[in-house]
């Protein structure tokens, strides 16, 4: 990540994508469809998430877009992007921001996600982005420095962890365009990421 982010590339996958998927949809015990994803409804604004199981893990399979009193921006500071992208969000907001039952993952959360991915010949790099097959559906929405510059929107995507690094730093997870890689790596924790929130 050049000198923005200084890359602790402690995974980083390149395999022969296969066609048979891992992820299969969460299905809610009690819904009347079941060939429909659950859906998690944020009783704080009622917004609406799709939730898939990927493994043992329930993840939310889009960007965290819920509006907190601060530490929390829209791209270029511009509301349009919400929607599909979400918010940003520094990391000590990130780490509160999840629905009641959720949380923001660990570094072991997304070691695992990537390795679930991994183990059966597939490139998570691939496979976690939009259309891959995990159901994560990751987006590349930037990122936000600590001065207020916006960087990066559809290059890459940049998922907060809770874990702390070091000196001011956070663990997060990285996604480059198109799936090209993805790793684990760290930031500073004013930067403004993406959260996807894993159901504790």
């Amino acid at each position: 990540m050049n000198l923005r982010l200084t890359a602790n590339k402690s995974l980083l996958f390149i395999a022969t994508p296969i066609i048979i998927c891992i992820a299969k949809p969460f299905f809610a015990q009690s819904s009347e469809n079941h060939n429909q994803p659950d859906i998690l409804e944020d009783s704080r604004d009622g917004k609406r998430y799709k939730v898939m199981r990927i493994g043992n893990q329930i993840w939310m399979a889009e960007n965290l877009a819920y509006k907190t009193p601060k530490g929390c921006w829209p791209y270029l500071d511009d509301t349009q992007y919400v929607s599909e992208h979400g918010y940003l969000y520094n990391w000590e907001t990130a780490k509160e921001a999840c629905p009641d039952g959720w949380e923001l993952p660990t570094k072991a959360d997304f070691n695992q996600l990537l390795f679930l991915i991994a183990r059966d010949n597939k490139n998570p790099s691939k496979e976690i982005i939009q259309g891959g097959c995990s159901g994560f559906e990751a987006i590349q929405s930037g990122w936000r420095t600590e001065n207020g510059q916006y960087i990066d929107l559809d290059y890459s995507g940049n998922y907060w962890t809770r874990s702390k690094s070091f000196r001011g730093q956070a663990w997060l997870l990285f996604i480059g365009k198109n799936g090209r890689k993805s790793y684990i790596d760290f930031a500073d924790k004013r930067f403004g990421m993406s959260v996807r929130c894993i159901k504790k």
